[in-house]
């Protein structure tokens, strides 16, 4: 590549300024304030267009419009670029030869399109102004050599795909932390399992019940079918009673005998003895159920205050200790001994003054610690149970042993309690049998069958002994109207079962009936629809989880297998591009050096070091003329590795830190280099012998 023209129209202090170099190494002799560097960054602008942060102090001195075009010959064409700008950027980028235009996006600029590098990078390598030779690392250097490392390609970008590649991790995984989406996907997913697996238990208890509820729903009509039965039983009872009761009415009249009661005296005797046992019986079984359950009660406050004290099964030893230790004696003898062998080894001349002094110093370290120790260990008992000192733990302690020995007393009684409780309960259930027994025999449920019975047994035997009919007949209707009883009995007839009877079986028919709609009417036959949705719903988010992390998982092990080859190109850019730029900066610096300087080393962040015949000792140890002919032999073994074809090199009066015989090997330097590249030399020394 060569630049064949320039022309800064308005461009910082130029005007209308027109250069053309030619091949080869082209110098220009201007005076300070010439607008050298100016030139440079109107070089930049052409290939890269307007940066406010560089370009900013390069704005026309008269206030027109930035204007200027650069003419260059690449691959055998011949390129322009004219750029105008005031408030917006216009730029035509014209092949002379062929006549056609290049169209580039509106944030695409030629300088990447044409030289393969970013605008820091052309900077730091191919621009170097006065003063600036400095060597730095930069973004679009790393890329292209990372590139170059990684693909041999240095239009490759490295630096895209490191960037793609590290957003694609944090997308599952946060680079250097224990978490990122993926680890949030797991840990929902476990907790989804655990839930389900919850959901699952309460599914199986609400199945049992919606299968319960079912059950109930059948048994609910068929309850209610026997209720309307049994209350028609009751109605027919009700008017055979009637109609038996106006016969014997009528046998009263007329002075029949009446039939005997079917229950004898002694059996009505025998129920009526047996409900009042079991009454008792049930009613001795409650108290002893609230008397249990009252000690209970006073038991768990015991038990309360206990845990409030804070002692516990152990506490007892430990406390046993503690009172031992206050009682030790024995290490009250150890100063006395000590004090007696430090006496006697201040008396006693010779080797055994130190074995007395040792003694003594020994028995006042054990002293010490024997009773500082005891002492810490008091403080710390006290303070685990909550005590200032020993004696508020001995009275807390005492308050312990008597409130332990209430819940002994307490759960004596309760033990008696429960018992006793469980013997009445035992009782009542023996006389319930009993009583069960002899109602299904006499067929009288109650003590108004009883009552009633009596009755009939005065009237029975009031007809025999042909007393008042009147007073037989009022105690059969028992308050009842006749023309009541002839209602009932109209149309009845005679059965064996009477009302009293069958009124037990509809009053535990309905007991049950009850008891069954309370059972279904407690359950909620939605509940198991709604758990199966939940379920459902849940089994579809653990199996999208499972999937995407899956997915995850693979995506990570490719974008980590991937980072890892980068990781490998990178580490190839140091091992392998690092020696050959150093070589070749090496080279440039023994032809700059006269030999004296041969070898350049450089780390992985572009750290360099020079070696010498004393060592090897980092660049800013040495002088600014040596750090600045280093960083120059770095820069034309950067600029040559760097791209394929060769670019031109603008400097700006790079060498103002060399003395003179650095500087004729400068200009030996660059006579070799412009054999090679175009070189546009802005100095403003006469002095060189540069042709």
């Amino acid at each position: 590549m060569r630049i064949l023209r320039l022309e800064a129209a308005h461009f910082g202090k130029l005007e209308n300024f027109v250069l053309e170099p030619r091949e080869g190494l082209n110098i220009y002799c201007r005076p300070n304030e010439f607008g050298k560097t100016t030139l440079v960054y109107f070089i930049y602008y052409m290939f890269y267009g307007y940066d406010a942060r560089l370009l900013k102090g390069y704005l026309p001195w008269n206030g027109s419009e930035l204007a200027g075009s650069l003419t260059f010959e690449q691959g055998g064409k011949e390129w322009r670029i004219e750029r105008r700008r005031k408030t917006t950027e216009k730029r035509q980028i014209l092949c002379l030869t062929t006549g056609e235009e290049l169209a580039l996006a509106q944030k695409e600029q030629p300088g990447p399109y044409f030289l393969g590098l970013d605008g820091a990078t052309f900077l730091r390598t191919f621009c170097i102004t006065q003063g600036d030779l400095l060597f730095s690392r930069t973004d679009g250097l790393d890329v292209a050599l990372k590139n170059m490392a990684a693909t041999g390609d240095e239009n490759v970008s490295f630096k895209l795909a490191e960037d793609w590649l590290n957003k694609q991790h944090t997308r599952y995984m946060y680079r250097g932390k224990n978490q990122g989406p993926l680890l949030d996907q797991k840990e929902e997913l476990a907790e989804g399992i655990l839930a389900l697996q919850q959901l699952r238990q309460q599914l199986g208890e609400q199945i049992g019940q919606h299968r319960e509820w079912e059950q109930l729903e059948k048994e609910i009509p068929a309850s209610d079918e026997r209720l309307n039965a049994l209350r028609l039983r009751l109605k027919k009872a009700e008017g055979s009673d009637a109609l038996r009761l106006l016969q014997q009415l009528e046998a009263i009249r007329q002075k029949k005998p009446l039939e005997p009661p079917a229950v004898s005296k002694e059996k009505l005797d025998e129920l009526e003895k047996l409900l009042d046992t079991a009454e008792a019986a049930r009613e001795k079984a409650k108290r002893a159920e609230e008397e249990q359950n009252r000690l209970a009660e006073q038991l768990e406050l015991i038990s309360q205050n206990l845990r409030q004290l804070g002692f516990h099964a152990l506490s007892g030893q430990e406390l046993e200790k503690l009172r031992r230790a206050k009682r030790l004696t024995w290490q009250w003898i150890l100063p006395a001994v000590g004090i007696l062998c430090l006496a006697a080894a201040l008396l006693i001349p010779g080797q055994v003054r130190y074995l007395l002094g040792a003694v003594s110093a020994a028995c006042l370290v054990v002293f010490t610690v024997a009773a500082v120790l005891p002492v810490q260990q008091r403080k710390r008992i006290c303070h685990s149970y909550g005590a200032a000192n020993s004696q508020q733990l001995e009275e807390k302690w005492g308050k312990y042993q008597q409130v332990l020995a209430q819940q002994k007393e307490l759960q004596a009684a309760r033990k008696a309690a429960a018992e006793a409780a469980a013997e009445c309960r035992r009782e009542a259930d023996a006389l319930s049998v009993q009583l069960d027994c002899l109602r299904e025999q006499t067929r009288l449920f109650g003590r108004n069958d009883v009552q009633q019975l009596r009755i009939s047994w005065g009237v029975y035997e009031n007809s025999l002994k042909q007393n008042d009919t009147a007073l037989q007949e009022q105690a059969l209707l028992n308050g009842r109207s006749r023309a009541e009883l002839e209602a009932l009995a109209a149309g009845a007839r005679l059965q064996e079962e009477t009302a009293p009877q069958v009124r037990a079986l509809l009053e535990a028919e309905q007991a049950k009936n009850r008891s069954l709609r309370d059972r279904r009417d407690a359950l909620d036959p939605r509940a198991l629809e709604a758990l199966w949705v939940r379920q459902t719903a849940m089994k579809a988010r653990n199996k999208q989880l499972k999937y995407a992390i899956r997915e995850g998982e693979a995506q990570l092990a490719a974008v980590q297998t991937a980072l890892g080859w980068l990781k490998e190109a990178n580490q190839e850019m140091n091992t392998r591009f690092a020696p050959k730029l150093c070589a070749l900066a090496g080279e440039h610096l023994a032809r700059l050096t006269g030999g004296k300087y041969q070898k350049l080393l450089m780390d992985a962040s572009f750290g360099i070091s020079l070696e010498t015949a004393e060592g090897t000792y980092p660049l800013e140890r040495f002088s600014a003329g040596t750090r600045d002919g280093v960083y120059f032999a770095f820069r034309l073994a950067v600029s040559t590795l760097l791209c394929e074809e060769v670019l031109p090199m603008v400097l700006d009066d790079p060498f103002v830190n060399l003395d003179a015989q650095r500087l004729e090997e400068a200009e030996e330097l660059l006579k070799n280099a412009a054999k090679e590249r175009q070189i546009l030399y802005f100095t403003c020394h006469e002095t060189l012998n540069l042709c």
